[in-house]
């Protein structure tokens, strides 16, 4: 019988779940993924966290709990850089020896180091042991992994989408929205912020929209670099919608909590302010955030975002 391995729905998961799952069960194990957000699972990752954590990784703790115990093994990779000179967030690092200290797990924990910030040889290591795990030889998993990445980019093709879309747009609000994946694509942490906006009448559009090598060229254009991986595609994003004001106004989802998008969010207000005066509304969740204010603040932005488009 194919050994289980459980992956929480949750941070990461959202960037590289088609890699994980192809490069898995390609070796011949049976993925079990966590249900989607639901305010148990957040309750069950709040009460697995000190209160300093931010959501997203009290989300994430939830999910581990879920699936601690109903799976012979939780795969919680430690990622500390997915390409060259640039980091993910600390708390993902550390978050394999979260998930042991906090949950006292009764499924094993796989904590396979993903680190390219010193070039592939030392990753390639780390993946081959990976595979000895479940008893697949070299060839084995480099074929998985491969196949891994090519699932990958069939399935995440941005485009430019804006400049195709505009026409289909007339009469609409263009909104850039910028978010951790982790958070805008989860319905019930984002509290369906996306669905919100078309039902005020926006098109939203975020950086994923993008082909990631031309968001990170708007983010390095006279600027000094970030070292955040995913802080740098946001900057990118907002960098080139304020610099050619294709959009009417920009949301920033935040996590109470985070440090990157803290420093992150408040470059972009700045940089809206100065440059084109463009409507900016900073959001900033935590477990306790209620959805009724956040509609609330919505709807003022939409009106003054319509106002300058020239639609209210």
């Amino acid at each position: 019988m194919a050994i289980s391995v459980g992956i929480p729905r949750g941070l990461l998961y959202y960037e590289f779940y088609p890699l994980w799952e192809e490069f898995l069960e390609t070796l011949g194990v049976r993925v079990v993924v966590s249900p989607p957000t639901n305010k148990a699972i957040v309750d069950l990752g709040v009460k697995s966290c000190v209160d300093e954590v931010c959501l997203p990784v009290k989300v994430f703790m939830g999910h581990a709990a879920y699936l601690d115990g109903r799976v012979d093994a939780l795969f919680v990779p430690r990622v500390v850089s997915v390409e060259r000179r640039s980091f993910i967030c600390p708390k993902m690092m550390g978050l394999p020896d979260m998930v042991r200290a906090r949950l006292q797990c009764k499924s094993r924990v796989i904590d396979t180091c993903v680190d390219r910030s010193r070039g592939d040889f030392p990753f390639a290591g780390n993946l081959l042991r990976l595979g000895r795990e479940f008893g697949a030889g070299p060839y084995e998993t480099i074929r998985a992994f491969r196949r891994g990445l090519r699932r990958m980019g069939c399935e995440a093709q941005p485009a430019e989408v804006l400049s195709e879309a505009d026409e289909a747009a007339t009469g609409q609000v263009r909104v850039g929205v910028l978010g951790h994946p982790y958070n805008l694509k989860d319905a019930f942490v984002s509290m369906n912020l996306l669905d919100k906006l078309r039902t005020l009448g926006a098109r939203p559009v975020t950086a994923d929209d993008y082909p990631a090598p031309e968001v990170v060229r708007w983010a390095r254009k006279g600027r000094k670099r970030l070292f955040w991986t995913l802080a740098e595609k946001l900057l990118g994003a907002a960098v080139r919608w304020i610099e050619t004001s294709e959009v009417d106004g920009i949301v920033y989802l935040t996590s109470f909590g985070c440090g990157p998008e803290s420093f992150v969010a408040e470059l972009v207000s700045r940089e809206a302010s100065r440059h084109s005066g463009m409507p900016f509304l900073l959001l900033n969740i935590d477990e306790h955030t209620g959805e009724a204010g956040l509609i609330t603040r919505l709807e003022a932005f939409m009106d003054t975002a319509g106002w300058r488009a020239g639609t209210r």
